[in-house]
């Protein structure tokens, strides 16, 4: 049998225009990086373990050159990196990149970065991955100041940057230790993050309060992915280029200002540029809980899950500026809603510019104690009521659930609770008040209990096996969608009153139908 050939790990290493292939053996006990002048490639495996340490030099932000410059993995291999990586003095920026679909560099050692003037750098490209695992710790924050520096995230719109699970970002201890990652900028870049603890954050001291903040910023094309668990963040959302908010599970942006005597730091969301497009997708929900801010011509659109607003959009007591020198409030905000999307109004107001839902799928809800405000509405899909559990409701009881000053279009389908038909409805001063009214009935409200839609006519039993029923004979044609919009069925009724479908998947589905009278109807079915 022939020995094994030995094999030497190399690094592409130039420095000016000489480029040299260098075994790590070869070189000192710690790794020293110029970064203008060393552009260092990872072509093989990697598997050196010594301290990295970038000298005291950094381009502007976001300059092509850190594309170029510092430390870049091209290997399509996936890297463990467990080097410390730190700054020779305050302008030392350290730099990575992860290049090609099949790199993937996940980082467990610390990182320290804490220089007032360091500019860190990532860089990701064709579908190169820089992940931080559970073991790393970065360190951010001034010492003494408690200021936070942050990465600046770079990329094409492929590349992702990825906090795992186990991954703890603020360390500070509410603003007792100056260690931790308080924020983090996106240009172009998909962030993943799995725990609330992996989120950017970080506490300053007298008082202690949040100083954090995420943005989105330079070249539109960034997108938040919330996989694993429901998250919350605390800090600051500030978008000023069109981005995404994937929310594969729950989250909820809760952040509110915070002032010290040298610094302010704007917690909520802020769509900060004029005419700037936060699109929400994913089937979960996205719940702003905090404070808001909305530069003209400013849109949610709204393609998949649900948008929730817990707080109003626009605070006339506030009449302080933004940071940017504009004043920002929801009644800028245009809300999009597409597909099989949802709007939750759960304020006591919320109060926005207009309100366009373009898909006969989507849903308008409005809770107990909210009214929902805009200028103008363009209507369509569904509208629906919501009650809290232990609220007693009786005959003559009103509520004011929408204030539009103009309005087009009609809700498709109102549903209204009606607990067993314990109580019924007067909608006639919905349009033109906005006011639903209990008509008659008494009950003790509970949750549990189905909301049937108020309907001259209706579609039963929900949840169906394989035959719906319809209350009323006038219907004319009946369209079944899956919950992503597609029509998976269709059928001409001809003045019957049932229809068997065919064998379909358990699980929700919205139907429409036509009315001989031109009208038509949608709502949510579920198959069992």
């Amino acid at each position: 049998m022939q020995p094994k050939p030995t094999v030497k790990t190399f690094i592409l290493y130039s420095t000016g225009l000489i480029f040299l292939l260098i075994p790590f053996s070869t070189l000192g006990q710690v790794w020293t990086v110029n970064l203008s002048t060393d552009s260092i490639s990872i072509t093989g495996p990697y598997s050196d373990v010594r301290p990295i340490v970038f000298n005291s030099f950094k381009y502007p932000q976001y300059d092509p050159r850190y594309r170029k410059y510092g430390i870049h993995f091209k290997n399509n291999l996936v890297n463990e990196m467990p080097n410390q990586i730190s700054i020779a003095q305050l302008q030392g920026s350290p730099t990575l990149g992860a290049w090609g679909p099949n790199t993937e560099v996940i980082y467990n050692g610390r990182f320290l970065s804490d220089g007032g003037q360091s500019v860190p750098h990532l860089v990701v490209q064709n579908g190169g991955k820089i992940r931080f695992g559970p073991s790393a710790l970065i360190d951010l924050v001034l010492p003494g100041s408690f200021f936070t520096r942050q990465f600046w995230c770079m990329g094409d719109g492929t590349g992702i940057i990825e906090m795992d699970p186990g991954f703890i970002a603020d360390r500070t201890q509410g603003g007792l230790v100056d260690t931790g990652f308080g924020s983090i900028r996106l240009n172009n870049v998909i962030f993943v993050t799995h725990e609330t603890q992996g989120l950017p954050l970080g506490f300053r001291p007298n008082p202690s309060l949040i100083n954090s903040h995420f943005v989105f910023e330079r070249n539109p094309g960034s997108v938040w992915r919330v996989v694993g668990n429901d998250q919350e963040y605390k800090g600051g959302l500030w978008i000023s280029q069109h981005a995404t908010i994937d929310a594969q599970k729950n989250v909820n942006v809760s952040g509110v200002r915070t002032t010290w005597s040298d610094y302010v730091n704007f917690g909520g969301v802020f769509l900060e540029d004029t005419a700037v497009t936060l699109t929400k997708k994913g089937p979960a929900s996205f719940i702003l809980s905090g404070e808001h801010g909305y530069a003209l011509n400013t849109r949610f659109k709204v393609e998949e899950g649900s948008v929730e607003f817990r707080t109003d959009p626009f605070n006339e007591a506030d009449s302080a500026f933004y940071r940017t020198r504009n004043r920002l409030h929801g009644q800028n905000l245009i809300l999009e809603m597409e597909g099989s999307s949802k709007l939750i109004s759960r304020a006591n107001t919320v109060r926005i510019n207009s309100l366009n839902v373009l898909s006969v799928l989507a849903e308008t809800q409005v809770w107990h104690g909210s009214t929902l405000v805009a200028k103008s509405a363009n209507l369509k899909g569904q509208f629906s009521f919501r009650l809290p559990n232990g609220l007693l409701v009786s005959s003559g009881d009103s509520f004011v659930v929408t204030r539009f000053a103009g309005r087009t279009g009609v809700f498709a389908a109102i549903q209204l609770p009606t607990y067993n038909n314990a109580i019924t409805w007067d909608t006639s001063g919905f349009y033109s008040r906005g006011v639903l009214k209990v008509a008659s009935g008494s009950v003790i409200t509970n949750l549990n209990e189905t909301i049937a839609p108020l309907n001259s006519m209706f579609i039963f039993p929900n949840p169906f096996q394989q035959e719906l029923r319809f209350a009323s004979g006038n219907v004319e044609e009946f369209r079944l969608y899956n919950v992503l919009g597609v029509q998976i069925f269709s059928s001409m009724v001809d003045q019957q009153t049932s229809i068997n479908l065919p064998q379909i998947p358990v699980g929700c589905y919205f139907y429409k139908v036509k009315t001989r009278d031109g009208e038509f109807i949608s709502g949510k079915i579920e198959k069992r």
